[in-house]
């Protein structure tokens, strides 16, 4: 790497923290650090570690022997994320394509495919937890709400990318009818780009490959909540002060967290007759 990739690197990670930081109360920040439980923290992190694993890998099956080195996918994961969770509109994304077309012979509209179809696998592992969480809890209004709609949107949306990778030619001819009105150079510029989008959903055209993008999510998810209920075990944190959360009500928080608006907080351990009174007075 040179001194200035090393120099790059270190003010965008200080201006990174800078934003992590920057509505942090120090007192209330270190009085939280002083009660934590720290034994936990090496299972979460371990936890954690496994699951960008899980993550790297589903891509790579996605993506395919594209990258020019062993790293790449590593680094455009990585980053992605990081810049995910500290900018809004899920900007990490299109920084983990261009990090992707970098490494590879391949277009960014490509590596974008790839990682619509990793969040519509994602939506479709949550959307599955939240029905396994329904036969155990009664869901609120909302909740059922997001579930119903979540499951209608996902499955049309992996139905529509499976036909488009399984016809290929046809959905090319398709987006063909529609740009036809296009000047040729915007036509050209545009029939490559679709033609790159729609190359990134072909690991999907068998089953075998579905089960193993399938399997990995939800290897990746089970991580993923495995590792917030150790965080939570660290700082003895529970969803609306609540002392004890079942396994249900917990799972029922983390899918609300990733797929959900940010409805207020309901009483995760109250009955479903008190979930409802909370859900009313929130009106």
């Amino acid at each position: 790497m040179t001194r200035r990739a090393w120099i790059v690197g270190i003010v965008l990670t200080a201006v990174l923290l800078g934003l992590t930081l920057r509505d942090i109360k120090p007192d209330e920040f270190l009085a939280s650090l002083g009660r934590g439980q720290y034994g936990w923290v090496g299972a979460a992190l371990l936890v954690t570690v496994v699951g960008y694993l899980l993550r790297v890998a589903r891509w790579r099956t996605i993506v395919g022997p594209r990258f020019d080195s062993r790293l790449a996918p590593y680094t455009a994961v990585i980053v992605g994320f990081a810049v995910n969770n500290l900018f809004p509109a899920r900007l990490g994304e299109f920084v983990r394509a261009y990090i992707g077309a970098k490494h590879s012979d391949q277009r960014k509209t490509f590596f974008l495919a790839t990682i619509v179809l990793e969040r519509i696998l994602d939506g479709l592992t949550l959307v599955g937890i939240l029905t396994v969480v329904s036969l155990f809890t009664e869901l609120p209004f909302e909740i059922r709400t997001l579930q119903v709609v979540g499951a209608l949107l996902f499955v049309a949306a992996a139905v529509t990318v499976w036909l488009a990778a399984r016809m290929e030619a046809h959905a090319l001819r398709f987006m063909g009818l529609l740009l036809r009105f296009l000047p040729q150079r915007i036509y050209r510029w545009a029939d490559l780009r679709v033609l790159s989008f729609l190359t990134g959903f072909a690991r999907i055209r068998q089953p075998s490959d579905l089960l193993k993008l399938g399997a990995y999510s939800i290897a990746v998810w089970t991580c993923e909540m495995t590792a917030y209920a150790l965080i939570m075990r660290v700082f003895s944190v529970t969803p609306s002060g609540i002392q004890s959360v079942s396994a249900p009500a917990f799972l029922l928080s983390v899918v609300n967290l990733f797929m959900g608006p940010r409805w207020p907080p309901f009483p995760l351990s109250a009955s479903a007759s008190q979930r409802r009174r909370h859900w009313q007075s929130q009106r």
